[in-house]
């Protein structure tokens, strides 16, 4: 979005962040996020152990792997053996609850829209009406994705029934910031100033890592 235009119609930010996608190498960052926000962090679902209690991948990895933003699940498998079967795998083609609220909180300090846009991928199973009976569009990954409007709580509104997921991808009106991954991912990929970003890095409660602009989306599940 142009500085300074504005708050853009739901049509018209879908249509900017096709613009800014479509069309980049398959499998690079710039598919995903749209490269004019300066800054980039992933941020990782947590792990959780049947108590309830939450883990960083790095608790887990233990000192055979420096977890930064190009770990993947199975390298911190990999490194902790029979540790890892202790856990819950980070959850896979959501955004864990603790950690959308804690972006929504977040990054709603960095828009002056009150809206969004999120993108769902059709494919998931149990969707709900508010989410099935949506317009569609095909993104740069070549899927096929509902598009919802809502306020920016609505990020934590379930997108299926029984409850399970929440919409991996999220857009306000403003074109402020980018939350979003591809439909199976551990993770969701922010892009913002690099002030959002530092906050996101220095904020305790999510296990964030700064992007390079070379990072490949890989899948995750």
């Amino acid at each position: 979005m142009d500085e300074g235009r504005g708050e853009l119609k739901c049509d018209e930010v879908v249509a900017w962040y096709l613009n800014q996608t479509m069309g980049k190498r398959a499998g690079s960052l710039t598919s995903l996020v749209p490269e004019r926000y300066p800054a980039v962090v992933r941020v990782l679902n947590p792990v959780t152990a049947p108590d309830g209690s939450r883990f960083r991948w790095s608790d887990i990895a233990g000192p055979k792997v420096t977890v930064d933003a190009e770990t993947e699940w199975s390298d911190i498998v990999a490194a902790a053996g029979g540790k890892a079967d202790q856990y819950y795998e980070p959850e896979a083609g959501t955004i864990d609850p603790g950690v959308a609220r804690r972006l929504i909180t977040l990054l709603s300090e960095h828009t002056e829209s009150s809206r969004c846009v999120y993108l769902v991928w059709e494919g998931y199973s149990a969707l709900t009406g508010w989410v099935r009976h949506s317009e569609t569009i095909t993104n740069s990954m070549q899927r096929t994705m509902h598009v919802l409007t809502g306020g920016l709580e609505d990020a934590l509104k379930p997108i299926d029934f029984p409850p399970n997921r929440i919409a991996m991808n999220w857009l306000p009106q403003d074109a402020s910031w980018f939350v979003g991954n591809d439909i199976y991912a551990r993770s969701v990929f922010v892009g913002a100033s690099t002030e959002v970003a530092g906050s996101l890095l220095r904020e305790g409660s999510l296990e964030a890592y700064m992007v390079s602009k070379t990072h490949a989306i890989v899948p995750e599940d």
